[in-house]
């Protein structure tokens, strides 16, 4: 024996175990969301990405920054005239529960689109530490913004990435290890 050394060799801590699983989770969770953009690269029109979003009759910004990709639509003044163009709900299948809407907002102004995430009261009750991964990309595959964040208790919404390049689909999914397999949406693809 060591003498009062009370730790087994080879064992986990309650805290790298979950950190463990959290790490697999989001592996699992982009795993699921590239599985979930297939269909576009292969261009089947069955998937969302083959519906468009009218986004004609939004009225235009004061701007304060050039918008471009990967730019935050807040910093830019993007947001000034952002509406929801697209929406999903994101659904725990075991529990069949809502836990949030992925969120397509558009800017007339800035031509762009970006992910928002909405959480539902289910997901605090659920899986309170999840992580949310927002992805805006362009239905081509040729540009795509992916961002990853614990969840913060609250809405979440991620960098822009302008129509110039063609349409765009929003997709949120949400990993946790109560939540199996990871729950992600996508939104109608998006022009302007």
């Amino acid at each position: 024996m060591d003498g009062g050394n009370s730790a087994r060799t080879g064992s986990l801590s309650p805290l790298a175990v979950r950190l463990l699983l959290t790490g697999l989770a989001l592996v699992g969770a982009a795993i699921a969301v590239m599985a979930l953009n297939v269909p576009w690269f292969l261009g089947d029109s069955s998937t969302s990405a083959g519906r468009q979003a009218n986004t004609e009759h939004l009225p235009s910004p004061q701007l304060h920054a050039v918008p471009g990709d990967d730019k935050d639509p807040l910093d830019t003044g993007c947001d000034k005239d952002s509406k929801d163009v697209g929406h999903a709900d994101i659904i725990d299948r075991p529990g069949r529960l809502v836990i949030g809407q992925a969120i397509a907002r558009y800017s007339l102004a800035c031509k762009a689109v970006w992910a928002r995430f909405e959480p539902t009261k289910a997901l605090d009750r659920i899986a309170p530490y999840a992580s949310v991964i927002l992805i805006a990309q362009h239905a081509g595959g040729l540009g795509r913004l992916f961002f990853t964040e614990p969840y913060p208790g609250t809405f979440m919404w991620g960098n822009m990435l302008l129509t110039s390049g063609g349409c765009v689909t929003v997709t949120v999914a949400v990993s946790d290890p109560s939540i199996k397999p990871v729950a992600a949406a996508s939104t109608p693809c998006v022009t302007g």
